[in-house]
């Protein structure tokens, strides 16, 4: 790892962004088998097989994520100069907002499922089951991966595990987790991780078009950064963009309205989200499919057949 006195700071290449530089924390997040595990995780899920260049996945997308966060922190003023950034032992508000922006983008993918979100309705309609079944005593399972992903920031406190890294780096598992939920007091903080003009947009309409080769993703997004400003909203302090960039903002959302077109409600892809969320079986671990369930497409149309009843979702 890089340093100069007290600065530490890690990087990586991006294919989108070029170099990217880590803090020690991050650094110490993506080398955790909780981040590395999105290594083998899909971005467009089972979209790949219509798009055969969406090779690209959630770790890369997050990092992106994190990437878009920063700029935008940077763009409404609300940055720390990277001497403190990249010090450790800058742990004042404003370094905490910064790193703490920065850390959310990067781990808000964290909870993804298997196949990214081909199976997460699954899984909500399989905690539902039990609910209804009164099988769920105390709490409720997540129900979407940003919730489970908050879960395991939170209940990870072993060697290896985020709380662990969190907390060595002297950071809050808890506010991070409503961060990463949407629930934080910090009106601005939820708007740059959860609006209409986000920093997970912001990544990932430019990254899957540049891997699926569909060009709605060309939006003017320097420019739409560059007129970001705060503004009080009932007393509070929110996130909008200045009048000169209203027509770029809309293109943005246009562009994302024809991704959701073109690549998420693709129908041949829908088709294999569907099956497959008819054979994953959520009702109990001992369900798990073996590695010889399926020799063929026969075998899998078969098998949905054979057990109607038990996959419905």
């Amino acid at each position: 790892m890089p340093s100069k006195g007290r600065l530490q700071w890690g990087q990586i290449y991006d294919n989108i962004y070029g170099f990217i530089r880590l803090t020690t924390t991050e650094e110490a997040i993506i080398n955790s088998p909780y981040y590395q595990r999105l290594r083998w995780i899909k971005q467009l899920g089972f979209a790949t097989y219509i798009f055969d260049g969406a090779e690209h996945t959630r770790f890369a997308h997050a990092i992106g994520a994190m990437h878009s966060a920063d700029q935008m922190v940077r763009a409404i003023g609300r940055q720390v100069p990277d001497e403190k950034l990249f010090d450790p032992k800058a742990m004042d508000a404003q370094s905490v907002f910064h790193k703490s922006i920065r850390i959310a983008a990067l781990l808000h993918d964290i909870g993804t499922f298997p196949f990214s979100h081909s199976i997460e309705g699954s899984y909500i309609k399989y905690g539902q089951k039990l609910e209804k079944k009164g099988k769920l005593p105390g709490k409720q399972l997540p129900n979407n991966h940003e919730h489970l992903g908050s879960y395991i920031i939170k209940n990870s406190d072993f060697p290896g595990g985020l709380t662990r890294i969190l907390k060595e780096g002297g950071f809050d598992s808890a506010a991070l987790s409503k961060y990463i939920k949407g629930d934080s007091p910090n009106m601005v903080a939820n708007q740059i991780l959860h609006s209409d003009l986000d920093a997970d947009r912001m990544d990932y309409l430019i990254r899957d078009a540049h891997h699926t080769g569909i060009k709605y993703g060309h939006i003017d997004r320097d420019y739409i950064l560059y007129h970001l400003a705060t503004f009080k909203s009932g007393g509070k302090e929110a996130l909008g963009v200045k009048e000169n960039a209203l027509h770029a903002v809309e293109d943005f959302l246009i562009a994302r309205f024809a991704w959701y077109s073109q690549v998420v409600r693709n129908s041949s892809s829908s088709f294999i989200s569907f099956m497959s969320c008819s054979i994953w079986p959520a009702r109990s671990p001992r369900n798990f499919l073996g590695s010889t369930t399926f020799t063929s497409c026969r075998a899998c149309k078969s098998y949905i057949c054979q057990n109607r009843s038990k996959t419905q979702t």
